[in-house]
């Protein structure tokens, strides 16, 4: 497994990835209309690109040849928080351990650059919430954001990094 940094040259191959792993992992958590908006919305090339000229940084999963997998974040020096905006691995490799080498290396450069909490929202019907319970996450807070005409039910999930990962 490779972890690739990606850049705006990569931002066709994260539309791709978010196309086909999106409807796998949302198709009986959220309806279709919902699950196509936010695709075009968030993933579109032009918006992939924008998040990371605003400071989100992306990361791609790849294994030999194919990436399976994509990840964004970003830190806050003034709150200690290394927040994960994205972690969506292709179906074909769940439970191979990607999903916990990724926790493992976000902690990793997240207490290098200081920081004490590494956190996400995740959609309180999505059983990856019960992965990352796994991972040393806990329930932060309950919340429900409005995002255009939709309403997303997530918890807030943060992991204490402490120097064990």
């Amino acid at each position: 497994m490779e972890v690739v940094t990606a850049k705006e040259c990569h931002a066709e191959i994260i539309h791709d990835l978010a196309q086909e792993i999106w409807w796998h992992t949302y198709k009986n958590i959220l309806p279709d209309d919902q699950i196509a908006f936010m695709l075009q919305d968030m993933y579109a090339v032009t918006s992939i690109i924008e998040q990371m000229e605003e400071g989100d940084q992306f990361l791609l999963l790849r294994s030999e040849e194919n990436f399976f997998g994509f990840v964004s974040f970003s830190e806050s020096k003034e709150t200690k928080v290394f927040r994960i905006h994205k972690l969506y691995i292709h179906p074909d490799f769940k439970g191979k351990g990607a999903g916990r080498f990724v926790i493992a290396y976000l902690s990793a450069i997240g207490l290098e650059r200081g920081s004490q909490f590494l956190e996400l929202n995740v959609n309180r019907n999505n059983p990856a919430k019960d992965f990352y319970l796994k991972m040393g996450f806990s329930i932060y807070q309950s919340v429900d954001i409005s995002y255009h005409r939709f309403i997303l039910n997530d918890y807030i999930m943060r992991k204490q990094l402490n120097g064990i990962i």
